[in-house]
């Protein structure tokens, strides 16, 4: 078994750094980062590598998986996001640009993920094009070969945060960054520098 783990830490902002392990299966619409940590704040760049057949892409309709807590498209220079509620849920998000069939873009969502660890999230999306249009909306099978169009998909990992209490000294006056924060409460005015831990196989 090996073991991957990467972690990252700002002493600077003094705040909480979130953690992703890369690696699942690529798919032409890629996650970035390809994992989530459970019941996290995390923004998620979607890569679109070509359009169709060498026409450009002018619309992405891409749809929320049900049990996110929050979705918050991130501005794009160049496109109009709209996004379709159902209540108080956002079920899609659609952009519309123009992107050449020969470029890659990101296209971001600050999400929430749900508190369901082990469970894989999909996105499918619809792709259309000035001329013809690609749905990525099929659902990879345990033991069946990869789909043509598979969903972009990132599974929801549990992660253990391990603390680093940082007392500041300075000319005049001290700062103690050494409050942990807990789960359901407001983040606390001097919350210690943490590093979320994940373990990919």
């Amino acid at each position: 078994m090996r073991r991957t783990t990467l972690a990252v830490i700002s002493l600077a902002s003094m705040s909480l750094a979130a953690l992703v392990a890369v690696g699942v299966a690529t798919a032409h619409i890629d996650p970035t980062p390809s994992k989530a940590l459970v019941g996290k704040t995390t923004t998620v760049a979607f890569t679109v590598e070509h359009g169709c057949d060498g026409s450009p892409t002018r619309t992405l309709a891409m749809r929320m998986p049900v049990g996110l807590t929050s979705v918050r498209p991130v501005p794009k220079a160049g496109w109009k996001v709209t996004v379709t509620r159902a209540g108080a849920s956002v079920r899609q998000v659609t952009w519309r640009g123009t992107l050449p069939d020969s470029r890659e873009s990101r296209f971001a969502l600050r999400l929430g993920m749900p508190n369901t660890p082990g469970k894989t999230l999909y996105f499918p999306v619809v792709q259309r094009c000035t001329k013809g249009v690609i749905r990525w909306i099929e659902i990879p099978r345990k033991g069946q070969p990869e789909p043509e169009h598979p969903a972009p998909g990132m599974p929801n990992t549990p992660g253990k945060t391990l603390y680093f209490p940082v007392v500041q000294r300075c000319t005049k006056g001290v700062i103690r960054w050494i409050e942990i924060p807990r789960k359901g409460q407001p983040e606390p005015e001097h919350p210690a520098p943490g590093v979320t831990l994940v373990r990919s196989r």
